[in-house]
């Protein structure tokens, strides 16, 4: 039997990748994996600053499907829920007012003069 590597399995020859083609798989199936049926939105309207807001990460399916023979059962697989929590932080920077500067500086050098 001749030897054969695949890509997913190390044990069989080794692991190959392709870069590019996984990053556009995955970006391509992400949409397709993601479980929305019993995502909660909840609003974080009335939280302020230094509030800590909580929510729910529900991770893709543990494993993939595959193929079935005909009277194989199908697999149950399941996700995760991870917990994850952020804290509110106000962040700002303020434009100093340059034309009012330069009219105080001409009328100071007015007054120089």
């Amino acid at each position: 039997m001749a030897s054969q590597q695949l890509w997913v399995t190390d044990s069989l020859g080794g692991y190959l990748s392709n870069n590019r083609l996984s990053r556009q798989l995955r970006y391509a199936a992400q949409p397709l994996m993601v479980f929305r049926d019993h995502c909660d939105i909840e609003d974080a309207a009335g939280k302020n600053r230094g509030d800590i807001v909580y929510f729910d990460k529900i991770s893709n399916i543990s494993t993939a499907g595959g193929t079935l023979s005909e009277t194989a059962t199908i697999p149950r697989r399941n996700f995760t829920v991870k917990k994850g929590s952020l804290q509110l932080v106000e962040y700002g920077n303020k434009k100093v007012a340059v034309r009012r500067l330069l009219l105080e500086a001409l009328k100071l050098l007015r007054l120089i003069r």
